[in-house]
């Protein structure tokens, strides 16, 4: 019995160190995009090993590096650009949903003046950052983990080196920034559609002009819910991308591809409920 259970708190030890050990290493590589994006410091070089006039960079000066920029243009047309049909296509399809159930809920309540009360909050807080998170967990993750997993195969980290631009300047940075960027603004641009689109779908099976359905959304929309609607998006989009790139990182096969694809969607699902449980928690 007393091994059972020895057994038994091994198992879960090191399955918690193995746990731990994974989010440091992903909040090592998101730290070492951060300082190489501001250039703090360059990357795989000590001080005694250039002069100091070469080591002092100005603020963001990587991202004048054309290479490093390119990069950066084409993550966000591979995350945000590329993604403007789907998210297009269901924010029509879940506003339409949305709006002709409230409205007909509200409408039979005789709760009409509280109509942008309920609904604007509903898509700008919730709806929005969740859908467009959900949809960069499908379709950037695993070419995040793809692509991070090639660069990691062929060794690129040291072309790159030779040609005096790191690996998290290159390529770790771009993916985050251009979440950071991209996914806040699907979201606003996902509930701009949602609310004004889901109406001319549904809108004409109610007693409602669209003059009166603006004024109303208008009226209940307030600044800190697009506050929350960048944050939340913001959040989640790291929770997507960090786990991907670490994940592609450690990809040390070509077999091991699918395997961290699947690891890296899990591990995204994990972190976008609790962004959402966090924000629950502290009334947003």
């Amino acid at each position: 019995m007393q091994n059972l259970a020895h057994s038994f708190v091994e198992r879960v030890g090191a399955a918690a160190l193995h746990r731990l050990n994974g989010l440091r290493y992903q909040g090592s590589l998101f730290l070492g995009a951060f300082f190489a994006l501001l250039a703090l410091h360059p990357e795989d070089a000590s001080p005694e090993s250039i002069p100091e006039t070469q080591y002092k960079q100005p603020l963001f000066g990587n991202l004048r590096n054309p290479a490093i920029l390119k990069a950066l243009l084409a993550e966000l047309h591979a995350q945000a650009v590329s993604s403007l049909p789907l998210i297009t296509c269901l924010a029509l399809a879940l506003g339409s949903i949305v709006v002709n159930l409230l409205l007909s809920l509200l409408t039979q309540l005789d709760a009409y003046d509280s109509i942008g009360e309920y609904l604007a909050p509903a898509m700008l807080r919730e709806l929005a950052p969740l859908s467009c998170a959900l949809v960069m967990l499908l379709r950037s993750a695993p070419t995040i983990v793809t692509g991070c997993g090639i660069l990691s195969l062929n060794h690129e980290a040291t072309s790159l080196a030779n040609m005096g631009i790191g690996i998290a300047a290159y390529r770790h940075a771009p993916i985050y920034l251009a979440a950071l960027i991209g996914t806040p603004l699907l979201a606003l641009y996902f509930s701009l559609f949602s609310l004004i689109g889901g109406f001319f779908i549904f809108g004409y099976l109610h007693d409602i002009t669209f003059d009166s359905y603006m004024d109303q959304l208008l009226y209940g929309t307030e600044f800190t819910d697009l506050i929350i609607l960048f944050l939340k998006a913001a959040c989640m989009a790291l929770a997507v991308s960090t786990p991907a790139v670490a994940h592609g990182m450690r990809v040390i096969s070509p077999h091991d591809v699918g395997p961290r694809i699947v690891s890296a969607l899990l591990q995204g699902v994990g972190y976008i409920v609790g962004v959402e449980i966090l924000f629950l928690a502290g009334g947003m």
